[in-house]
């Protein structure tokens, strides 16, 4: 995988010949970064930041492709157009931003974070004949039953749940969406890139029945992703020894010299002592699945500090991290 290197343009585009050179560029960078074409779009305002400093919505408003120009929201509402002609159907390929375990009834279910474009209501309908509407129009947008993203759900189980365990999750897909979407558009560096795959290491371990091994994953992804922002900030932290996966110490760290707070209790409850690893205290189910659960919360708590951003955004004049 290649390293995150800065990408820069001389200006915006004034019509659509440097609007396509533009766009060509992108797509060329994004793709030796290793970021697939599916994704790509989510990354759109990530360069479009470092080439011209802008800084606002990953997902503007559908109305902004109808104004002149492209700068601004315009620019990223073209921008994700010109992929929908471009790649068409293959954007909808792996089209999701990972997964989260859920309890419901008395079982754990995988919920999918699907990649949306645009605007979609979402809704929470018992009746699992209703998935919603998949396209809107300028009046009403597309909606969708959360649901249908939960994998393998049964009518049966759903009729037994009561109004307000649907209003749990309805808010939980919610949760899960938002930081999972955060989590897959970090950039791309190799601590980044291993969280990823750590936390979903421990929701496949968690869904098989592998506690152990998913309360160290869950540990592993909280760990670089702290690190991961303590080494765009030069900041050293501990490589091994005592303090090496001591999350409460990298968090300590995180906050000291970057001003970005993690609740000590989800950097405990996301925490794997070495004897669960070796089997020589308790790995539970309901163990693990707070293991998890707790790293979702501390992408949250990183997602809205306003703080991160600006550590984030160092990781494009940081080559190979």
């Amino acid at each position: 995988m290649a390293g995150n290197i800065k990408f820069t343009w001389p200006r915006y585009p004034t019509n659509p010949q440097e609007f396509n050179a533009l766009m060509q560029a992108v797509d060329a960078v994004l793709d030796d970064e290793g970021v697939k074409p599916f994704q790509r779009p989510m990354h759109l305002s990530r360069k479009f930041w470092e080439a011209f400093g802008w800084s606002g919505p990953l997902f503007p408003a559908k109305e902004f492709g109808q104004l002149p120009g492209y700068e601004g929201s315009s620019l990223v509402i073209k921008a994700q157009d010109w992929y929908v002609l471009t790649y068409g159907e293959k954007l909808k390929q792996g089209g999701t931003y990972g997964y989260a375990p859920v309890k419901l009834g008395r079982a754990i279910w995988r919920v999918r974070a699907g990649v949306v474009f645009g605007q979609v209501s979402l809704f929470i309908d018992r009746n699992l004949t209703n998935p919603g509407t998949t396209s809107g129009t300028g009046k009403s947008p597309a909606n969708f039953n959360v649901l249908m993203e939960v994998e393998d759900l049964t009518q049966g189980l759903v009729d037994g749940l009561s109004e307000p365990d649907l209003l749990n999750h309805l808010g939980f897909h919610v949760h899960v969406h938002e930081n999972l979407q955060w989590l897959a558009q970090l950039p791309i560096t190799k601590k980044f890139s291993v969280a990823r795959w750590d936390y979903d290491a421990s929701t496949s371990d968690l869904l098989a029945g592998r506690y152990i091994q998913s309360m160290w994953g869950s540990e592993q992804a909280v760990e670089k992703m702290i690190k991961g922002l303590l080494e765009l900030g030069g900041t050293d932290f501990p490589k091994g020894g005592k303090f090496g996966h001591d999350l409460p110490h990298l968090g300590e760290l995180l906050k000291k010299h970057h001003d970005i707070a993690i609740s000590t209790s989800h950097l405990e409850t996301a925490s794997c002592s070495p004897k669960v690893r070796y089997n020589e205290e308790p790995a539970t189910e309901k163990l693990a699945l707070a293991a998890n659960h707790a790293v979702l919360w501390v992408m949250d708590e990183l997602r809205k500090n306003p703080k991160t951003p600006g550590l984030l955004n160092l990781a494009s004049t940081q080559s190979g991290i």
